[in-house]
């Protein structure tokens, strides 16, 4: 649908993105958005809502959860878009711009196909390893200027997670001259000058946000990269190798959790660096390496595991872990491999990594919609979690699967009468 008028463009977008999604979806398609006006003319659309201040994890899980295959995201200044950085960053789907009207734009989202167990991800396409790719839509109209300033916002990441910290810093200080100071610019700036070393420095671009008018969606983001800067500065004066290697494990994890996966792999190595046998950085070293599809980093850390400590639990679990991995990849009936992904989920959970055992769940349940053990498993970690309406949903699709199941008829009228 398009704008009878100049006007129109701006003072009616909201009618129009609705219009334009009601017009390309079926009414079971669910919609990612900060802007609950659409609710109006989505058509009865089911609407979550979604933020910029949300981690790329967080992202990707919702998205995940939900099912979403749209984003209602509004283009702010210099052309940048809210969640432009967790798109970027996302190894779990693709985001494609299709519909453009005022400063709304329309992204379709679409998960991975399947796991991409042994392969190196920067080696991959965006098809397979996620991120925003190209847009090949006549209903979307980006200025050049625009388009510009994604590419290099782009570009500026990808300096960031190739170490280039000062090529990174130069794009986004042009950047934010050309968007006027736009938060996630600023922002990211100053990232690059703290993963500089230049700490200081980057404090002092931080504490812009706090007198500047409408810094709400990223002071939350401001207060994570000041206090991990100030965890760096005290690592200075700490006599103890132990904890330093402590410290620095937890400045991994916490940048991993961000979507920064170069700074996180920094900062693994030199917690490793301080303590070459500190169990929790091997451990999360093992899962970091895997999800990076680097499986042979992962069995080196896997095995140090072992010879310090063969009996831990974390040491037998991923041994078991990479059986699994090494089986799927051999199996040659989709039936046996759907059991041995449903075997690794529950290994991942024992682990700890719900999120990432219900993303096996989830590619199970993509290739076989009435999988009863996904199904099951699913609706568990869902209550378990507390997201009691998606724990109802899965119980609805386990009975339509397994109309006999008196156990998902007991759980879902008691997740009934608990909303």
């Amino acid at each position: 649908m398009k704008p009878s008028t100049a006007a129109e463009l701006y003072t009616k977008p909201f009618r129009l993105v609705g219009s334009w999604v009601s017009a390309h979806s079926d009414q079971a398609v669910t919609i990612a958005t900060r802007w609950k006006e659409l609710n109006f003319w989505t058509e009865g659309r089911k609407l979550v809502q979604i933020g910029p201040g949300m981690s790329v994890e967080l992202v990707e899980n919702l998205l995940r959860d939900y099912k979403v295959r749209f984003l209602v995201l509004r283009v702010g200044q210099g052309g940048l878009r809210e969640l432009e950085f967790q798109m970027i960053q996302s190894r779990r789907f693709t985001y494609t711009p299709v519909y453009r009207v005022g400063l709304l734009e329309v992204v379709e989202v679409k998960p991975l196909v399947r796991s991409t167990v042994g392969t190196v991800r920067s080696a991959m396409s965006v098809a397979d390893r996620g991120g925003i790719a190209e847009a090949n839509a006549p209903d979307l109209l980006v200025a050049s200027d625009e388009a510009r300033a994604r590419s290099m916002f782009r570009d500026g990441i990808r300096r960031l997670e190739q170490g280039d910290y000062k090529g990174a810093h130069e794009r986004f200080r042009v950047l934010w001259d050309e968007t006027r100071g736009a938060g996630p610019v600023v922002l990211l700036t100053s990232v690059a000058l703290g993963f500089s070393g230049q700490l200081d420095q980057a404090s002092e671009v931080v504490q812009r946000f706090y007198s500047q008018p409408q810094a709400g969606d990223f002071l939350d983001d401001v207060w994570f990269h000041q206090e991990l800067f100030s965890r760096l500065r005290q690592i200075e004066s700490d006599i103890s190798c132990c904890s330093r290697a402590k410290t620095l494990y937890g400045i991994a994890a916490n940048y991993w959790e961000a979507g920064f996966r170069f700074q996180a792999d920094v900062f693994l190595k030199r917690s490793l660096g301080e303590d070459s046998t500190y169990f929790p950085a091997l451990t999360f070293g093992t899962y970091f390496a895997l999800q990076q599809g680097d499986t042979a980093r992962a069995r080196m850390y896997s095995t140090r595991m072992r010879q310090i400590d063969s009996l831990q639990s974390a040491s037998v679990l991923y041994g078991n872990l990479f059986h699994l991995y090494d089986s799927v990849k051999t199996v040659k009936h989709a039936a046996a491999r759907l059991d041995l992904q449903f075997e690794m989920a529950a290994m991942y959970e024992r682990l700890g990594r719900t999120e990432t055992a219900m993303d096996q769940l989830h590619l199970i349940l993509r290739e076989s919609p009435h999988a009863e053990g996904a199904l099951r498993a699913l609706a568990y970690f869902y209550e378990r979690k507390h997201r009691y309406a998606l724990a109802v949903e899965t119980w609805k699709e386990l009975l339509e699967a397994s109309p006999e199941s008196m156990e998902a008829r007991e759980k879902l009228a008691e997740l009934l009468d608990r909303l």
